[in-house]
């Protein structure tokens, strides 16, 4: 019998968290596209559109080392699971994160929003390389928001470190985004909370899951995280 990677089953048990987060803060989706230009650079991502009207939108950050391909093939039976009402209406943006080297690696050249220094609680953190990453991610956002979709109505997620950029762009944020969905992921940069919050960053809701038996993130950085939030 055939049994799925751990990766796959993960994604799979994703399906329903990321739907039952949106069903509780509100979301929908349907067709992948790849993105289009704007007025600022975008990274390249995969798209899926509403196919009713738009009633919000769900950025979505992959993993070191990942691409958006696993995650935006999900989307659409994330959109399927929500209710009545909300199914279809949400455009979901799931982007590739830049190619850059990876300390923890050996310096091996791969997709990452931000450097990783160490697996350490108290070890060295790419201060600069996540500041550039949460500019990117505010320029999607800008777009959306250009788009006429109002910023209360976009939703910041990821896993593992797209989780950790997630729940760093959500508190830094100047203005009101609806919520944070992270997997699997830790909250870079801890010490640097309170005084790093944007002004509407303590206002933003949260949902965080994270495996108790996970070999690559501890849950111990999760239950940190949560701590500090």
């Amino acid at each position: 019998m055939l049994k799925a990677s751990p990766a796959t089953r993960m994604r799979v048990r994703s399906v329903a968290l990321i739907s039952s987060a949106l069903a509780a803060q509100s979301a929908r989706a349907a067709m992948c596209t790849m993105s289009g230009g704007s007025k600022k650079p975008l990274l390249s991502m995969i798209e899926q559109q509403p196919v009713v009207e738009q009633s919000a939108s769900l950025i979505w950050m992959h993993g070191l080392g990942d691409s958006a391909d696993g995650w935006a093939s999900l989307m659409p039976q994330v959109d399927a699971a929500l209710p009545d009402g909300l199914r279809g209406s949400i455009r979901w943006i799931c982007p590739n994160a830049p190619t850059r080297p990876i300390t923890l690696n050996g310096g091996m050249q791969m997709p990452g929003w931000f450097d990783i220094y160490s697996l350490s609680s108290d070890g060295r953190e790419d201060a600069q390389g996540l500041q550039e990453a949460v500019e990117q991610i505010e320029a999607i956002i800008d777009r959306e928001v250009e788009s006429g979709v109002p910023s209360e109505r976009i939703i910041i997620g990821g896993f593992s470190q797209g989780g950790a950029l997630a729940q760093t762009v959500v508190l830094r944020s100047g203005r009101p985004l609806l919520g944070c969905v992270a997997f699997s992921s830790w909250l870079p940069l801890g010490e640097k909370y309170p005084a790093a919050l944007g002004q509407h960053g303590s206002k933003a809701k949260f949902l965080l899951a994270h495996g108790d038996a996970d070999m690559v993130v501890s849950h111990e950085w999760g239950e940190r995280s949560h701590a500090k939030l």
